[in-house]
């Protein structure tokens, strides 16, 4: 669980960035831990803050298969 606060900072850096980033990307060009924002990405989607894709570039080591981007939307956004 991430507090409040850093998860709605998140988003706010999100948003000002604009475009599908990995966690890992992420956590270099915002200063977060990866581990922080992917918790924070996952807890953002559910309350449909971001949008996500699979990366053509990057592999989720874990499952071999596409790592998941995440890109911020606007909060009246009607994405899932």
């Amino acid at each position: 669980m991430v507090a409040e606060d850093n998860v709605e900072l998140i988003y706010r850096h999100m948003r000002k960035l604009d475009e599908f980033v990995t966690p890992g990307a992420a956590a270099k060009r915002l200063g977060y831990d990866r581990s922080t924002l992917s918790v924070a990405f996952r807890e953002g989607r559910e309350r449909g803050r971001y949008e996500t894709r699979d990366s053509a570039k990057w592999t989720n080591p874990i499952t071999g298969g596409p790592a998941t981007e995440y890109r911020a939307v606007p909060r009246h956004s009607s994405r899932p």
